[in-house]
């Protein structure tokens, strides 16, 4: 349990990590500019999937292993960043282009929904924060 001291620090911080657009945050933006709301709100199944799971594993013991084991947090920590990485170069590079009057051909619901997981999982930020959540 945290105490009063740790709470008055872990909340305005928390609050500003809630507020400022993630990675998650600017996909749902982009796929809410291509590809409208409802698939947007249906990808979002993606995303609480994926945190849904990150609870568990942590509620399973793996918050607890990270936050003692520097190697293993380090490692999950760099397979989020090498991959965002990797979407930021892929997007980058690309050569469609999206326009908000012809809708993209080929997002089906369940692309854009596993897009969303695969980035929420591996994401470093919520990584990071499940394993302080243990504490």
């Amino acid at each position: 349990m945290l105490t009063p001291y740790q709470l008055s620090i872990f909340l305005p911080a928390a609050f500003v990590v809630a507020i400022s657009p993630g990675a998650n945050n600017i996909l749902s933006l982009s796929h809410g500019a291509s590809a409208g709301f409802y698939p947007t709100v249906f990808s979002l199944i993606g995303r609480f999937f994926a945190f849904s799971l990150m609870l568990l594993l942590v509620s399973a013991g793996l918050g607890a292993i990270i936050t003692t084991s520097n190697s293993v947090f380090l490692t999950i920590k760099w397979i989020g960043i090498c991959y965002l990485v990797y979407i930021g170069f892929s997007m980058w590079f690309s050569k469609s282009h999206y326009s908000l009057t012809d809708p993209p051909h080929g997002l089906d619901n369940i692309s854009l929904a596993k897009e969303e997981f695969s980035v929420a999982m591996t994401e470093v930020d919520p990584i990071g924060w499940t394993g302080i959540a243990n504490q």
